[in-house]
C-alpha cells in the first residue's frame, strides 16, 4: 500500500509539470483527483490494518443506539460486531444496506446475524474494501415482523 501513495504523489508531480506545457486538463482539477486518490488509498489502508467503529444512531424514537465495529480478518472477509443500548431481548434483524441512513435501499447487501440481547457478531465473506467502494449503512430493524421500522443506523465512510 505504501507504493500506491508514492505512485500517486509521483503522478501528481508529473501532472503539475507536464499539463500546463501541453495545454491539458485544468491542473487544479487533476490535483484534486490525485488528492482524492491518495485519500482513498489511506482509507483503504486503514480499513485493512485496523478495526473501524461507527456510531449507530437512534431512529424513529426507538431509544436504541450503539456501535458497530468492523474488523478485517483477511482480504476476503471481515467481522461485524454490533452492540446496542436500549435494545430488548430480540431478535432484531441487522444488515449492511446500500445507501445512507437518510436514503436507505431496503434490499440488504450483506445480512448480519440478528441482534439478541443487544449484541450481534457476524463474519461476512467479502473484501473489507467493498465497504468503502459505495455508500453503505449498517441498519438494525425493530423485529422480524416489523422489519420496515428502523431502530438504529450508522453510515460507513467511503473512499469517494
Amino acid at each position: 500500500m505504501r507504493f500506491s501513495r508514492t505512485f500517486a504523489a509521483l503522478v501528481f508531480v508529473i501532472l503539475i509539470v507536464a499539463l500546463p506545457a501541453c495545454g491539458g486538463e485544468d491542473v487544479e482539477q487533476v490535483a484534486t483527483e490525485v488528492t482524492d486518490t491518495e485519500s482513498a488509498v489511506d482509507t483503504a489502508e486503514a480499513l485493512l490494518e485496523e478495526a473501524l467503529t461507527l456510531d449507530l444512531e437512534e431512529q424513529n424514537g426507538s431509544g436504541i443506539s450503539g456501535t458497530a465495529t468492523i474488523t478485517p480478518t483477511g482480504t476476503d472477509e471481515f467481522e461485524v460486531l454490533v452492540e446496542l443500548t436500549g435494545a430488548g431481548a430480540g431478535p432484531q434483524p441487522a444488515h449492511i444496506h446500500p445507501g445512507t441512513c437518510a436514503d436507505l435501499d431496503p434490499t440488504p447487501k450483506y445480512p448480519l446475524t440478528n441482534v439478541e440481547n443487544g449484541r450481534s457478531e457476524t463474519t461476512v465473506q467479502a473484501s473489507p474494501l467493498d465497504l468503502i467502494s459505495e455508500e453503505l449503512a449498517i441498519n438494525v430493524h425493530k423485529s422480524e415482523t416489523e422489519a420496515d421500522t428502523y431502530v438504529a443506523c450508522g453510515d460507513l465512510p467511503t473512499a469517494e
